[in-house]
């Protein structure tokens, strides 16, 4: 390889004019700077992956030690047996029957609240039913005004025509 050439960028600055050298060294300045912000973005997108990575893999970790707290809780449930007393039954049921009740309240309530938007949906529809026919009744009227003129101005001329012959 040969010796490296000193001088060229200098002589070619020193070529230039003033505004060309302003207008190389602006553009150059703003080709470092989007090299940088390039920079920035992949080494951004590079953390954000990783953190990305450590955090799925922390909670894969999470999720594996709860399911092992889990499995030791449920073996020990079953070690203490079903508990299945009368007691327990009864509680059991009892549950079901508030549950059971309160259903049965929340359908009722539904059913009423349906009934009454159904009501309400009726009522607009017939107000509506009923603006559309004195609408339709406005413009019946309306054209048999228009077609009564119309027969008048055709009977005029024809009478027009026919008489002078």
């Amino acid at each position: 390889m040969g010796p490296k050439k000193k001088g060229k960028k200098s002589g070619k600055l020193s070529k230039m004019t003033e505004e060309e050298r302003l207008a190389y060294e602006e553009q150059k300045n703003l080709a470092e700077e989007e090299l940088k912000k390039k920079k920035e973005d992949m080494l951004t997108q590079f953390f954000k992956a990783k953190e990305e990575r450590a955090t799925k893999f922390n909670i894969n970790k999470l999720n594996h030690q709860w399911r092992n707290i889990m499995r030791e809780k449920q073996i020990q449930g079953t070690e203490e047996g079903p508990g299945n007393s009368e007691s327990d039954i009864e509680r059991i049921v009892d549950r079901k029957d508030a549950t059971i009740k309160s259903l049965a309240k929340d359908l009722q309530e539904a059913d009423e609240q349906y009934s009454m938007a159904l009501r309400a949906h009726l009522q607009n529809v017939d107000g509506l039913i009923d603006q559309q026919k004195l609408r339709i009744q406005s413009l019946q009227q309306e054209y048999e005004e228009e077609m009564e003129v119309i027969h008048e101005e055709f009977d005029t001329e024809r009478a027009i025509m026919i008489g002078p012959a």
